[in-house]
């Protein structure tokens, strides 16, 4: 049961090529940044340190250490990665902010590190004026929701005062963003694997069904209990329920493995918790180690 269920797992994702060195790294962001904003002048100071000078004469420096280890640590991700630097290297807060609209908005759930992260590369990077920072909400297990506008080549992510002047305000961008998230990442595929489910959606985002409430109602009226989450990845989800003991222990083992055995999976997990939607929200179910 597990070997199949892990084996499933990797299926459909691309085996994970060598990692680029540093140096191969740093050229693919250069040509990236100069693609991006050709006007811009670059002067490498080290490894991941740079100079930059925008067309306006003002001199910034950007260090791509946290960039460099995001991309080993997701290299699947790399071009998202290195748009996401990109963007703020060339000061485009202000666009990201001006893509949101009520049509693109979408709920993406992510990890708290990645959004810690991404505030404080903003705050080192820009140094933009306090916005009240990124627009998201807590979940359980170290994950949270956060309003994104979802772009044809990436999503991106929107300061609370950007969201408030596009949409009006925190609430009304809230309920936009969650009626939107259905449509946007597509009709869930299930596939059942003995008494667990993997699902994937043709998004690319399945973890945003943790807050399209409607999908967990549904879930839960099928008669085997309270459903059960381990987030295996943005566009994987693997749920066991309450009350299928064998679908539960299935579930830990194969999230101790992913911890324990990160190298073995090409896509890596937002959250080694496992969560319960119980009387209509999420709760911690238990968290690793099991």
């Amino acid at each position: 049961m597990f070997v199949l269920a892990a084996g499933l797992l990797s299926a459909g994702m691309a085996a994970a090529e060598d990692p680029l060195s540093k140096k191969e790294f740093l050229d693919y962001y250069l040509a990236e940044l100069a693609r991006a904003a050709p006007e811009t002048k670059v002067v490498v100071v080290s490894d991941l340190e740079l100079k930059i000078t925008g067309p306006d004469g003002v001199e910034k420096t950007q260090y791509l250490d946290n960039a460099y280890r995001e991309y080993r640590a997701n290299p699947e991700f790399l071009d998202e990665t290195v748009a996401r630097f990109v963007r703020v290297a060339t000061a485009l807060v202000e666009v990201e902010g001006s893509a949101l609209t009520a049509g693109n908005a979408i709920v993406l759930v992510r990890s708290m590190e990645f959004i810690e992260s991404y505030e404080a590369l903003l705050a080192e990077q820009v140094q933009a004026p306090d916005k009240g920072g990124l627009a998201y909400r807590p979940l359980p297990g170290g994950l949270v929701a956060i309003i994104a506008a979802d772009r044809p080549d990436v999503y991106s992510y929107s300061m609370q005062q950007d969201v408030v002047d596009k949409l009006g305000s925190l609430d009304r961008a809230w309920n936009i963003a969650l009626a939107n998230t259905p449509g946007l990442i597509g009709k869930p595929e299930g596939e059942e694997i003995g008494d667990l489910v993997l699902i994937t959606t043709p998004g690319g985002s399945a973890s945003s069904l943790l807050v399209v409430d409607d999908f967990w109602a549904t879930l839960e009226k099928t008669g085997v209990g309270v459903p059960v989450v381990l987030v295996t990845g943005r566009n994987t989800l693997l749920i066991g329920f309450e009350g299928r003991r064998d679908s539960l222990r299935d579930l830990k083992l194969i999230g101790r493995k992913m911890v324990e055995e990160p190298g073995e999976f090409d896509e890596p997990m937002l959250s080694s918790a496992l969560l319960a939607w119980r009387n209509g929200k999420w709760e911690l179910y238990e968290a690793y180690p099991y």
